[in-house]
This record gives C-alpha cells, structure tokens and sequence, in this order.
C-alpha cells in the first residue's frame, strides 16, 4: 500500500511543475518579447514627436500639434521671409493658409506655420534640389524652432504643421537642419535664427477657445 501510494505522488508531481510552467510562460507572453525573453520596454517619448500624445476629456476632438500633409502656403506668398524660404506663422483660419480640408480646430495655445521654397530665388539651392521641407521643431526657452530640412527623393514634402504657440515673451523661430540646407537660414549674415513672429503679432481667433 505504501508503494502504491509513492507511485500515484510521483506521478502527480510532473503534471504540478508542468501547470506552474505552463502559467509562468503565460505570464511573460504577455506584451512583446526580447530575443532574452524579457519583456522590451517602450520607447520613451521624444520633444520634437508630440503627435504621440492623445488627447482625452473635452480635448478629445482638438487636432494635435506634428506636420500636416494637408497644408499649404498661398501661391501668392512667394517673397523670402527668410533664406530661400516664405513662412507664414498664424492661426488655422488665417487666409494666407490653404487647406485640403478646411481649417482644422486648433486650440489658444497652438498655432500653424507653413512654408514654400517654391517660387522664391535661392541661388545656393542646387539645380536637382527639391525645395524644403517642414522636419520638426523644438522648444528653446519660450521660443519655439522650426527646423526645415531639403526634400528628399522617396519622402513626402511637408510644408506646414501644427505647433506650440510661443510664450509670452517668446517667437517663432526657423532653423535649417544643418549648414549644408540653404533654407531657412536668416536674411540678416551672422543670426542664428531667422525670426518669424512673435506670441504678440497675433491672438486667438474666434474659433478658437
């Protein structure tokens, strides 16, 4: 009876591991995997891509800041605000803007910026150039710096997007992504930036909460 009784506890014991087995293995399926068998950790958030952050509550329905791919600077605005480069800076409904769709609703602490390289004379651009293309932006300060990078083959040409309005004291700033794009350097030799507007230039419209 002894033996008999050992014989039935061996055999329950494999089936115990392998239920403790089968829910450990349950447990670290969950979420992607590393090639070590670790869970990957999420990548974190950076400054200039915003666009990952959803809104919720009452701002469910507000449009979110990051490039736009229905916007466009007015064919008439083809004088340089900066180094072969218009740029127009304002809110969604400002005329100077032309959208697909029509204006997005946008809220008191964005505005909308758009560019053209399109028409306007640049003798540094090369023959096969492009044009410029919106690439992102950043805060510095209570400024915000829009960085225009040189259109490339296989990516769409971005010409305008959503942003942060400046602080109080603050502009908006255009930036070429490094010294070998001519636009949107400043018209003045030795700036920096060239400076678009500033948070005083233009207040919310009525569209706008």
């Amino acid at each position: 009876m002894r033996r008999s009784g050992l014989i039935v506890l061996i055999a329950f014991l494999p089936a115990a591991w392998g239920c403790k087995a089968s829910a450990n293995a349950q447990i670290k399926t969950e979420g992607e995997m590393r090639g070590d068998g670790e869970p990957m950790e999420p990548p974190p958030p950076t400054e200039v891509d915003l666009s990952a952050q959803e809104p919720s509550g009452e701002y469910a329905d507000d449009t979110l800041v990051g490039a736009r791919h229905d916007l466009q600077l007015t064919e008439q605005s083809t004088t340089p605000t900066c180094n072969c480069l218009a740029v127009a800076v304002g809110e969604a409904s400002d005329p100077r803007f032309s959208w697909a769709s029509g204006p997005p609703r946008t809220t008191t602490g964005q505005w909308v910026v758009a560019l053209r390289s399109d028409g306007v004379s640049c003798a540094e651009a090369a023959p096969d150039s492009l044009g410029a293309s919106y690439w992102g932006y950043k805060r510095e300060g209570e400024n915000i710096v829009v960085v225009v990078e040189e259109a490339r083959f296989g990516r769409p040409i971005t010409s305008g997007a959503i942003i942060p309005r400046p602080g109080p004291s603050g502009q908006v700033l255009i930036q070429p992504l490094n010294a070998r794009v001519p636009y949107g350097r400043a018209l003045s030799s030795g700036d920096r930036y060239c400076r678009v507007a500033g948070a005083a230039e233009s207040g919310p419209s009525k569209d706008q909460r």
